[in-house]
């Protein structure tokens, strides 16, 4: 890693410009002087490099000119030959270089123009990547799944944010990674407390905002237009709204890094969430058009979704914007995105997957799940909710027993399965029953034991294929001697007593206990499966199993137990169903249970944004006209929809249009 300092020599009136090498590992840091250079203080390049981006532009002087310029004056010969060496030696591996700019009265001048003769800007090459730090910089530990997004937006109706393309190309960007990442959404927030509240339930790793920068009182602010009218959020707001500081900022808004009023400003945004902790901020340096905006965000995103570090990230998303906005002979607009990092750009986002969780869902049913929530939208509170509920947080205890429920159609199973599989990547392990699956195989309602085979049956042959065999062939081998009433023999590996998939008779004197020890030796199975982690296990559509067994065995003896007894405390079960099905819940385990978490219809005045999120997911693009169509068919709905409602009525009119001689 290389970094190019520049500073002020003590006592003197000159700028000194030095290149070192530097080894960083953790909080470890030792650097290398290996070249240094003494310029005047006052270099009329930095005004013409500032007028030519941070204004309507220069006169004088094209964005690349000022960028050539920087190079030449400020960086010269003798940087450039030590800092061309060390690439050449690296052989084509990736060399990061940081620039760390101390002054503050320079740190306003777009560094990102710089431009070496005829080679491409530097801040835009994302092999041999630039970035903008002061050094040493803090450890950060790695981020479990999902990296959570929280997107504040300031005005939803203004033109000049295109707030619905920008959405867009954020959930486009991440349709790849599906469980791995969760964008939960913030719309014109009433009052600082709005946001406090959001921000404490949500806790996101990386605070997106889309709004209008300004100033105020000589001070930069982002404007906000709630329901009761525009406010403004300023750089003092931060050390009280956001604690704990996200990981990662980006200010999708004009004049929000350190020119925002004037060269010598030093309490900006960038400078507030990097002095709370931050690790990387990205601020636009000037009025960026919205266009810009949006391929930025979409290039941003898909290369974090792709594990890239944050300084590799912001340069696709400069070459975006350049590849873009080429076409109009913009020379500028590229270099406003500025990313300051306070940490290695490795760290920022370190998303932990386990190489052999990311191999699992790569195969049947997890396959099979991920196609399924591709385009799956919405209901991200709920998912949110729903993993720490049963994987909480440090410090919070579990839900051993939670109920989902809503009305048909509300998108109850989808969430849960989109929710197991984000806990699936965080290396939990996690089994998913559809008994209606099982209830139309059989042609009726099912019974207790039915139950319990189906999640033996799930948990080995889809969703733990790797789990020891043993604790399924001992449970086979003691089942099939308490259905004759018999306390079984001894198991060993020799043993060829198996399940007959027969029902239990329900007949015979103390029949009652013998059920009693079949759901006993189930839990001990489910138990060993789990080995160290614990173990989730859904059932979905319980309406499908008997009333009286939900009743009389379901709960008493499988649900009750995993909450009230300790030695199954690696065990926990969540039920799905409409309110009506889980009737048969006993009032002992709706007690354990809780408040159940029950899921809503879509509100009307999200269903456009959630059809362009579907579209963007689903990678299905649709011209301006057509999306005015979709428009005009929601508008006329005017009420909120149920999730298969609006699946197939807005969802399906999406997909038709698609089509070739779909139509509108």
């Amino acid at each position: 890693m290389l970094l190019i300092r520049i500073d002020h020599p003590q006592g003197g009136e000159q700028l000194a410009v030095r290149g070192y090498r530097v080894q960083a590992a953790g909080a470890d840091w030792s650097q290398e002087l290996c070249c240094e250079k003494l310029y005047p203080r006052e270099q009329p390049i930095l005004d013409h490099a500032r007028a030519a981006v941070l204004a309507v532009g220069d006169p004088e002087m094209t964005a690349t000119a000022a960028g050539r310029g920087l190079w030449d004056q400020l960086l010269g010969e003798e940087v450039h030959r030590w800092w061309q060496s060390e690439v050449e030696q690296a052989d084509g591996q990736l060399v990061r270089t940081i620039l760390d700019v101390r002054p503050p009265e320079l740190r306003s001048v777009p560094w990102e123009l710089l431009i070496r003769g005829n080679s491409g800007p530097p801040f835009r090459n994302d092999r041999q990547p630039w970035v903008r730090a002061e050094t040493p910089w803090q450890p950060l530990a790695p981020l479990t799944v999902p990296a959570q997004v929280l997107v504040v937006v300031g005005d939803r109706n203004s033109r000049d944010l295109n707030v619905d393309e920008e959405l867009a190309a954020i959930h486009g960007a991440l349709r790849g990674v599906p469980g791995r990442w969760s964008v939960e959404l913030l719309e014109a927030p009433k009052t600082l407390l709005d946001i406090e509240e959001a921000w404490q339930d949500v806790q996101p790793d990386v605070l997106h905002v889309i709004s209008h920068g300004t100033e105020i009182g000589g001070q930069p602010a982002l404007t906000i237009n709630g329901p009761a009218g525009p406010w403004a959020l300023y750089p003092a707001d931060v050390n009280q709204l956001f604690d704990p500081a996200p990981r990662l900022v980006v200010l999708n808004a004009c004049r929000t890094a350190n020119a925002a009023v004037g060269r010598n400003a030093s309490w900006t945004f960038t400078n507030a969430f990097i002095e709370q902790g931050s690790a990387a901020v990205v601020a636009m340096q000037g009025d960026i058009l919205s266009e810009g905006a949006v391929v930025f965000s979409g290039a941003l995103y898909s290369a974090l979704a792709d594990g890239q570090a944050v300084d590799v990230a912001a340069a696709r998303g400069r070459r975006a914007i350049d590849a873009l906005l080429r076409v109009d002979l913009d020379d500028r607009c590229w270099a406003l995105p500025c990313l300051s990092v306070d940490a290695d750009p490795d760290h920022v986002l370190p998303i932990r997957v386990e190489e052999g969780d990311l191999k699992r869902v790569a195969k049947a049913p997890y396959a099979d799940h991920l196609k399924r929530v591709t385009g799956f939208v919405n209901q991200t509170k709920e998912r949110r909710r729903f993993w720490r509920a049963v994987d909480p947080m440090p410090g919070n205890a579990p839900r051993d027993l939670l109920v989902v429920t809503g009305e048909h159609g509300l998108g109850k199973s989808a969430m849960v399965l989109s929710a197991l599989l984000t806990l699936r990547l965080r290396g939990r392990n996690v089994v998913y029953v559809d008994l209606e699956e099982a209830s139309k195989r059989l042609g009726k309602r099912i019974s207790w034991l039915t139950v319990l085979r189906e999640v033996r049956d799930a948990l080995w042959d889809d969703w733990l294929p790797d789990a020891s065999q043993e604790p399924r062939q001992k449970f086979d081998h003691r089942l099939s001697f308490l259905k004759q009433h018999r306390d079984p023999e001894p198991w060993t590996s020799q043993s060829t007593f198996v399940d007959d998939g027969e029902e239990f008779p329900s007949e015979g004197q103390y029949y009652d206990a013998w059920i009693g020890k079949i759901f006993s030796a189930f839990l001990r199975m489910l138990n060993e499966a789990a080995g160290q982690q614990p173990l989730l296990v859904a059932l979905d559509s319980l309406g499908e199993v008997e009333p009286t067994d939900v009743s009389g065995w379901l709960c008493p003896q499988l649900l009750q137990p995993v909450v009230a007894e300790p030695r199954w405390s690696n065990l926990r079960f969540v039920v799905i169903d409409t309110e009506e099905q889980l009737k048969p819940l006993t009032p002992e385990v709706s007690d354990l249970a809780g408040m159940p978490m029950e899921m809503k219809p879509f509100g009307h005045g999200e269903l456009l944004r959630l059809a362009r999120e579907f579209s963007a997911r689903s990678d299905i693009p649709l011209e301006a006209s057509r999306w005015n169509s979709i428009h005009q068919v929601v508008d006329d709905l005017g009420q909120p929809l149920p999730a298969n409602v609006f699946d197939t009525i807005i969802l399906g009119l999406v997909k038709r249009m698609n089509n070739p001689g779909g139509g509108q």
